[in-house]
């Protein structure tokens, strides 16, 4: 996936030449009657140089009655190319902001829609990965990478923060936030997230006759405003996931399926080291796909071996797998050749959105599965709950689906124990991870399970390998010199089962330059105020691949324990 078709065709920037005449924003004589269900906060951007391109962009716009001066169609790659392949889904820098960025940028402020839109949708033909000059080495990779989605950049767009490396400068402020985007945006108009973008793709080897959509892709945008029964949300732990990995099942997968079923849902949590398969009516679905010890091997999804995995979906239903590079392509590989799991192969046997990744995210960078699907349950829509599950921005992340979806019956309950470990809300130091015990160690209002911020500053913090003089280390490196020496710290034994080992660090990383909690003790700094976390000094950027990222899943901490020992990482075939 190294084609740079920008090399080939000058950028180039098309607009619908209808909308300039009947345009729901220009009126002649008589006011023109805007439907109750129309979107004019929703940009949608096609390739013109491939008609199903063109042909999603119209019919989403039909779908959503999305106003046609809001379609931007850029003239991406070479005219009659083959965008179906994955030849023209990866894009340097250079290209993207010539062709991609620049052009967007340029049409929102010449119609002035700058702050008017609020959700940018891309149709399939567009690129999907804006590749790095290198790739960094393991121990500092969340800090020095460049790689990033085409979305992720998009997102950020007029922040002046695209085009950065990794991630320690680039926390979500939307993060977990209780509010409406729209309301977050008057709230904060200089916060780096400016847009929810997502993307409408999936396969498309089979193109729709009536219409001349790839017929996933049509299949995605129907399945977001057709109806059918609630279903069962299915989290599909991996028993056989031991030290920082198990931290995927403690910290992600335990509590979504607590929270959902506090919400009144009915849920299906398989703790056993079985993949699921043939489950019938899936709402939810959150797994960690490949990387589940017992797959039946690629393509991991659908009819394999006379099962199907990991069953049948139903309308609106959305799905998150911890995987690394499950949104590379949406171009079928080679059995042979496969890779890891793809959320293609979801989109293709149902789901209707799912939260994906073009590259390496590491596990601190995966959408929270616990935040997204609470809140979809509650009635937010889809766009919306994903931005708010995404901790990182500028990075790898994309989702796949219509934004705007919402789930058909909205949670009516409203739990005063979100995480039903028994102890109310305005009391439990740690709401969203169940931790009946309330072990707080260092007495500070924030139960251990969800605080590594072993030195108080208020966020979790690593020093890139820097562990002498003994205050720079982070608090990364504080936990894993304590794993690597057997030195019991109560305050670094966040599990509580009596040691610091690499439980305790994956754990940590999960919180990577985020605060703390969230506890009914105490107000945690949000996310969106705390700024660039400490780092050692010369040392100042982003983070690395932490440990509890995408190192593989059965090594051990490095000699320097600060660089990031290996954890809960989504490993790498």
């Amino acid at each position: 996936m190294s084609g740079k078709p920008g090399a080939r065709c000058a950028p180039c920037v098309l607009v619908f030449a209808a909308a300039l005449l009947s345009g729901p924003f220009l009126q002649t004589g008589a006011a023109q009657a805007v439907p109750a269900d129309a979107h004019p906060e929703v940009l949608i951007v096609v390739n013109a140089n491939w008609p199903p391109s063109v042909a999603i962009g119209e019919y989403y716009r039909k779908a959503r009655a999305v106003p046609e001066s809001n379609v931007l169609a850029l003239s991406y790659g070479p005219r009659r190319a083959n965008f179906a392949s994955s030849e023209f889904e990866t894009i340097d820098r250079a290209t993207f902001e010539a062709s991609i960025r620049d052009p967007v940028a340029a049409f929102l402020e010449s119609r002035g829609l700058k702050d008017k839109i609020r959700i940018i949708v891309l149709a399939k033909g567009l690129p999907l990965h804006v590749s790095g000059a290198v790739t960094p080495p393991l121990a500092t990779y969340l800090r020095d990478s460049t790689d990033a989605s085409v979305d992720a950049e998009l997102a950020i767009l007029f922040s002046g923060k695209d085009g950065s490396a990794g991630v320690a400068g680039m926390i979500n402020p939307y993060f977990d936030s209780d509010q409406a985007f729209a309301a977050f945006r008057v709230a904060q108009p200089q916060a780096v997230l400016r847009y929810l973008v997502a993307r409408l793709d999936g396969y498309a080897q089979e193109l729709d006759p009536k219409t001349g959509l790839p017929a996933d892709v049509k299949a995605l945008i129907d399945r977001a405003q057709a109806r059918g029964p609630a279903g069962t949300f299915l989290i599909d732990e991996d028993a056989a996931k031991t030290g920082a990995l198990s931290s995927g099942n403690r910290i992600f997968l335990g509590p979504t399926a607590a929270i959902l079923r506090n919400l009144g849902r009915e849920v299906r949590h398989d703790v056993t080291k079985e993949f699921v398969s043939n489950a019938k009516d899936i709402a939810g679905y959150a797994s960690w796909g490949s990387n589940d010890l017992a797959n039946p091997g690629p393509p991991y999804y659908g009819k394999i071996k006379g099962a199907l995995f990991p069953g049948s979906f139903v309308p609106r239903a959305i799905a998150v797998d911890l995987v690394s590079t499950n949104a590379r392509t949406f171009a079928p590989p080679r059995l042979e050749t496969y890779g890891q799991s793809l959320i293609a192969d979801l989109v293709h046997i149902g789901v209707s959105g799912a939260a994906g990744y073009v590259a390496e995210p590491v596990l601190s960078g995966c959408a929270r599965p616990y935040i997204l699907f609470r809140r979809y349950v509650e009635g937010v829509p889809a766009g919306e709950a994903y931005y708010r599950s995404t901790p990182y921005l500028g990075w790898v992340n994309v989702y796949v689906g219509d934004p705007l979806m919402t789930i058909a019956e909205p949670a009516t309950i409203h739990p005063t124990d979100l995480d039903g470990d028994g102890v109310p809300d305005a009391e439990d130091n740690c709401v969203e991870i169940p931790n009946p015990d309330q072990r707080d160690t260092d007495g500070d209002g924030i139960g251990n399970l969800c605080d590594p911020d072993l030195d108080k500053d208020g966020v979790v913090t690593t020093s890139w390998g820097r562990v002498f003089p003994p205050e720079a280390a982070g608090d990364i490196e504080r936990i894993a010199l304590a794993w690597q020496r057997d030195v019991y710290a109560p305050n670094y034994d966040l599990d509580g089962d009596g040691k610091v080992d690499a439980t305790d660090l994956g754990i940590a990383q999960l919180w990577l330059f985020l605060p703390p909690g969230p506890s009914g003790h105490r107000k945690t700094q949000g996310t969106g105020n705390a700024g660039v976390p400490k780092t050692a000094p010369g040392m100042q950027g982003r983070v690395t691949r932490d440990a509890a990222q995408g190192a593989p899943s059965g090594s051990r901490a490095p000699a320097n324990p600060g660089a990031t020992p290996p954890g809960p990482g989504t490993s790498r075939e």
